[in-house]
């Protein structure tokens, strides 16, 4: 019973862990990769250590985060078999992945020093920092998370940000030969906001395939068009994952765009949704978050919450009677 209890415990409280997929045996150069580190995000780190504790292990410190990275001693057979049905990923890429030679795996060792939402970013800056030494992707497996290291290389080289308000040049923005963005005489830069990606994630939660998935799936007893939705990832983020009913198809986009709009909500304004409180959605609905049914989800959540779309009550009228 004891064991039982210990494994229980230890699933609520799942690792900070990424897999990186290497096509060959990899060779790290450290002082490259700490400079990359360095370079990556003027939020920080301030300071980066890299230690060698064997020939299969090392550690990351970025300022007080500690990461641990660790060759695995087996190829991963399973996400060979997954990546090969995911449609969304290029045939190139699934067969270089399909054929992978070695795994190293990076932990942060110390998330509650640290706190969830930031060593999940720490150590997304840290897989971005390993898929440069020519890995194929990065993959997060509690969150059901895949990022080929070419995403995730040009996610970090994009500069995010919008023209000021009195521009009127368009969604293809060009900042460089802009008027609206330069003065005149000196040719100086006005007040244009530029964000990396790191600032996005902190800020937004965004791009949300950096942090979060969704996944759908049915039970036994849901109808032909009925299924479940599920958020994985929130709780590296520090908040509870959401299931939804989705009792039509054509219900499932909206199911989705919801799901996605409450992740957003709460990275946004700091806040995570609490059991039975209710968020107004339009003028007609409010959802309201309840303990979830008992459902044999394919993969583990942690700390969940069922979220239901409740009609509002109309107002009572008052009729006044004249005399």
């Amino acid at each position: 019973m004891a064991e039982e209890k210990k494994e229980q415990e230890q699933m609520q409280h799942p690792p900070h862990l990424v897999n990186i997929y290497y096509a060959e045996k990899p060779e790290f150069d450290f002082e490259e990769m700490k400079e990359y580190l360095l370079e990556m995000d003027p939020q920080g780190p301030e300071d980066v250590e890299i230690t060698t504790v064997d020939e299969n292990r090392f550690v990351i410190k970025m300022d007080k985060i500690n990461i641990q990275v660790m060759k695995s001693p087996e190829r991963d057979e399973g996400i060979a078999k997954f990546i090969q049905q995911a449609e969304q990923f290029p045939e190139e890429f699934r067969d270089e992945l399909a054929n992978h030679k070695e795994i190293y795996q990076a932990v942060v060792t110390n998330v509650p020093e640290i706190g969830p939402f930031e060593s999940q970013i720490s150590l997304l800056k840290a897989a971005t920092a390993l898929c440069d030494c020519d890995g194929i992707c990065a993959a997060l497996p509690f969150s059901g998370i895949i990022l080929p290291a070419k995403v995730l290389d040009e996610a970090n080289d994009t500069v995010f940000g919008g023209a000021p308000e009195d521009c009127d040049c368009g969604e293809d923005h060009d900042h460089e030969h802009c008027d609206h963005c330069h003065d005149d005489e000196e040719g100086e830069d006005e007040d244009h906001e530029e964000y990396t990606l790191w600032d996005m994630l902190r800020m937004e939660g965004q791009p949300q395939m950096f942090l979060m998935s969704i996944a759908g799936f049915k039970n036994e007893n849901d109808g032909a068009d009925s299924m479940w939705m599920v958020t994985r990832g929130l709780t590296f983020c520090g908040l509870p994952d959401i299931v939804i009913r989705v009792e039509k198809q054509e219900e499932a986009n909206m199911c989705a765009q919801l799901l996605q709009s409450a992740f957003s909500f709460q990275i946004v304004n700091r806040k995570s949704f609490t059991l039975g409180e209710k968020v107004d959605l339009d003028e007609d609905s409010y959802i309201e978050f309840s303990e979830p049914p008992q459902i044999q989800c394919p993969f583990p959540t942690f700390g969940c919450l069922l979220a239901k779309v409740m009609p509002k009550k109309p107002k009572s009228k008052i009729e006044i009677v004249r005399s």
